[in-house]
């Protein structure tokens, strides 16, 4: 019992933060950078992120989901690291990470 409700806490708690750390879709007024990208490259990775947290709310689906937020997660902090610097985005892809990790630890022995 205790284990499923620490795998339903950071599911929820992880798509939840997923969906509202949409900066990439929306754009970010106080990044200069943003200007540089164009506007298809942010839809369509806004578009990837959609349909990521998508794949997270299906219980079927939720550890493909994971798996590729940590994938999406680990190229956003290199971004951040090596290009862009750092800030409350790059402890946001920290954060969405980490919970990934955790859900992935927590469901590994599982089949669906």
């Amino acid at each position: 019992m205790q284990a499923t409700t620490a795998k339903w806490t950071t599911s929820v708690s992880r798509t939840v933060f997923k969906i509202f750390s949409f900066s990439t879709l929306k754009g970010c007024a106080s990044c200069p950078w943003v200007r540089y990208l164009s506007r298809y490259s942010r839809l369509g990775s806004g578009a990837f992120e959609t349909v990521v947290a998508v794949l997270l709310l299906i219980r079927k689906t939720a550890r493909l989901g994971a798996g590729l937020t940590v994938v999406w997660m680990t190229a956003v902090i290199l971004s951040h690291i090596f290009v862009l610097g750092y800030g409350w985005f790059f402890v946001d892809a920290l954060m969405v990470m980490v919970l990934a990790v955790i859900y992935l630890l927590l469901t590994r022995g599982q089949s669906q």
